[in-house]
């Protein structure tokens, strides 16, 4: 009888959400540093923009401050979406300007793991918005 082997489980990951977590896992400091920083900018955009639609952003804005924009984000995808103000940009159809919508879009998705993607992805999908699940 040979030496004893040890086989790691495979993961749990399909092909393509493995590909997300590499990517993320691969990203440098500075280029994480990077992306954070224009997430910023483009939350703060979003933030304006549905100041004036008629949605308050106010607490938002302070996680935000206090969190850094992957921890805001995270939070308000994994919050109840009536809680979060998701609802509220529903009734004035402005889905675009969710924190699911922008972290599906561009290079920030890097920023955040496969699950609160596909979290984000399905609560867009539900309310009838596909085109903004689309990574």
């Amino acid at each position: 009888m040979g030496p004893l082997r040890v086989v790691a489980p495979k993961p749990y990951f399909s092909a393509a959400n493995q590909r997300e977590v590499e990517m993320a896992s691969a990203l440098t400091d500075s280029e994480r540093r990077r992306l954070e920083d224009e997430r910023s900018e483009r939350l703060i955009k979003a933030c304006d923009d549905s100041d004036k639609a008629g949605y308050s952003t106010k607490a938002f804005r302070a996680s935000l401050a206090e969190n850094g924009p992957v921890e805001a984000v995270s939070r308000v995808i994994t919050s109840d979406p009536k809680a979060s103000g998701f609802a509220a940009l529903v009734e004035l159809k402005r889905l675009e300007l969710t924190g699911e919508a922008i972290a599906l879009s561009g290079p920030w998705k890097a920023l955040f793991d496969a699950k609160l993607l596909d979290q984000a992805r399905k609560r867009l999908i539900q309310n009838q918005r596909p085109d903004l699940a689309k990574a």
